[in-house]
């Protein structure tokens, strides 16, 4: 899939401005994109859609784990092939508004909360062409030995990495 990770200067971002592209019209319209670690635009493929027309659920979970994956790429190795790595807890997603072809997706993920054994991440998903947000995702990530084929707690490693990757004020929907 082809998709973009986009650095953000949002100071030449303003309204009203005829170079803005959709996608920065959008950071405008929602502030806390910024704050957000991980951005990424993918576009919404035909066969994303399903017999309702809209984009099938799962692909909202596919997008997430595109966003996840980059986070991770931030916070370690992720070849995986080493002892200790990340595994999905759980995972839940809010629609909240059906996107469909032709259509990109900016995707976002951040870290929200830190635990002793594991940390919850909250991916948004935004339509570009209706300027809204379409679907907020939150997953559990919890370090497993796999090895041992075992939880563990949070390496020292990850959580200083992660303190620099959480965002504390997005803003609810």
């Amino acid at each position: 899939m082809d998709f973009r990770l986009i650095y953000l200067n949002t100071s030449l971002l303003t309204i009203d401005n005829p170079k803005m592209t959709q996608s920065e019209k959008i950071i405008t319209k929602y502030p806390e994109l910024s704050k957000s670690p991980i951005f990424l635009e993918i576009p919404v493929l035909w066969g994303d859609m399903d017999s309702a027309k809209h984009v099938n659920n799962l692909i909202y979970l596919k997008w997430s784990e595109t966003a996840r994956i980059k986070l991770f790429e931030k916070l370690m190795d992720t070849s995986f092939q080493g002892k200790q790595g990340p595994i999905l807890g759980w995972q839940d997603c809010k629609y909240i508004f059906p996107m469909t072809y032709p259509d990109y997706a900016i995707v976002t993920c951040a870290v929200t909360e830190i635990g002793t054994d594991r940390f919850i991440m909250e991916s948004r998903i935004y339509s570009v062409k209706h300027e809204r947000i379409a679907a907020l995702t939150r997953q559990s990530i919890i370090p497993y030995d796999y090895i041992a084929l075992k939880k563990i707690e949070l390496p020292e490693l990850w959580i200083d990495r992660l303190e620099q990757l959480k965002v504390n004020d997005e803003a609810e929907e």
